[in-house]
């Protein structure tokens, strides 16, 4: 992207040296950093997008979309915090789940979370799947649960993270 950098800075600069340039160059210009900017999306795995006041889009590069702020139809940073741990440990114990509930079993997630106003934080998070186990023997029952357990433990990134208290950084930088 370096040398691609380099050619969208010299078109600017004809852009503003040569008054007679200034339009063609201008236009490449422009069209040369919305080419940068997709080249840079489609490398990216995920990345947000401002869209007005308090209200931004999430995107991946598998085409999915979510609505981020506190408005209508969008889900808080907090809120999707919960889903992202609900949703790991949900998929790491998936495939314990399918293989002795069937292919269609259904579940239902819920996330409760204690929050710390005055640290403006969450202290603690609670996660329930809820399923049918049909008629499951209770011995079986259990060792289902400590299977699923065991693999979320082993398996959910979002969970295993949390439980690291990992480091993160933030940084504004401009767009050229």
């Amino acid at each position: 992207m370096g040398v691609y950098r380099a050619g969208l800075r010299y078109l600017e600069v004809l852009a503003v040296t040569w008054p007679a340039l200034r339009g063609a160059a201008a236009s490449a210009a422009d069209a040369a950093k919305k080419s940068l900017r997709e080249a840079e999306m489609a490398t990216r795995e995920v990345w947000g997008e401002r869209r007005g006041s308090l209200h931004y889009v999430g995107r991946n590069a598998r085409g999915a979309t979510v609505e981020i702020g506190k408005g209508e139809g969008q889900f808080s940073p907090g809120e999707l915090l919960k889903l992202a741990l609900a949703g790991c440990a949900a998929l790491s114990a998936d495939h314990r789940l399918e293989t002795k509930l069937g292919e269609d079993f259904e579940a239902e997630l819920d996330v409760d979370a204690t929050y710390d106003e005055a640290g403006n934080r969450y202290t603690a998070f609670a996660v329930a799947l809820h399923t049918d186990l049909g008629e499951l023997p209770e011995a079986e029952v259990q060792l289902l649960k400590e299977r699923a357990i065991r693999a979320i433990e082993r398996i959910c990134t979002v969970g295993r993270t949390l439980d690291a208290g990992t480091n993160h950084t933030i940084d504004i930088q401009r767009n050229n």
